[in-house]
């Protein structure tokens, strides 16, 4: 099962869209890819589990008025931030406003990677030199939460990290 879960992370990886932007994705909210993250055991009971990888709530220093909750995810070993999650949940009466957001947040992404709207197209997902960054607004009508926007950053550089220590600590245990 952990080599699956291994196959898999390496696939999405190699798995991303043409670059369309040439900036490198250093950072998010004040956290820099490959910073090691030394509060993990402060945060360690409060995660949870985002594209297969377990995220860890933080406090950013830098926060941003359209999210309200932050979760990194840091490779095995090194304890190095390689993935950066952000959400906000919207009532029923401010779905609106979760679309607004949203496009206030695309317009912000495309002036800073430098890339245009007909490059996105519909897309809500941007790849940049060494990574990517998906983010929109969903509904869940049938959840305790109407909708809730989010945004995702993955930084490849340090997500290969971060299958290489997994791979290493599976060798380890015998698991591979």
């Amino acid at each position: 099962m952990k080599a699956v879960f291994l196959i898999i992370a390496i696939m999405f990886t190699s798995c991303n869209n043409r670059e369309i932007s040439k900036i490198n994705l250093e950072d998010a909210f004040g956290i820099k890819f490959g910073e090691e993250f030394k509060g993990i055991e402060s945060t360690r009971n409060h995660f949870i589990i985002k594209y297969g990888n377990k995220m860890n709530l933080i406090y950013p220093t830098s926060s941003s008025n359209y999210y309200d909750k932050y979760y990194i995810a840091v490779t095995p070993k090194t304890k190095k931030v390689y993935a950066i999650y952000a959400t906000k949940e919207y009532s029923i009466d401010e779905i609106a406003l979760c679309s607004d957001d949203v496009s206030i947040i695309r317009s912000t992404l495309e002036k800073k990677y430098k890339v245009s709207s007909s490059e996105l197209g519909e897309s809500n997902y941007i790849s940049v030199k060494n990574g990517s960054i998906s983010f929109n607004c969903k509904l869940f009508p049938t959840k305790e939460v109407d909708a809730i926007s989010y945004i995702y950053y993955l930084n490849f550089d340090f997500d290969k990290l971060y299958t290489t220590e997994k791979s290493e600590l599976l060798q380890k245990e015998g698991s591979l």
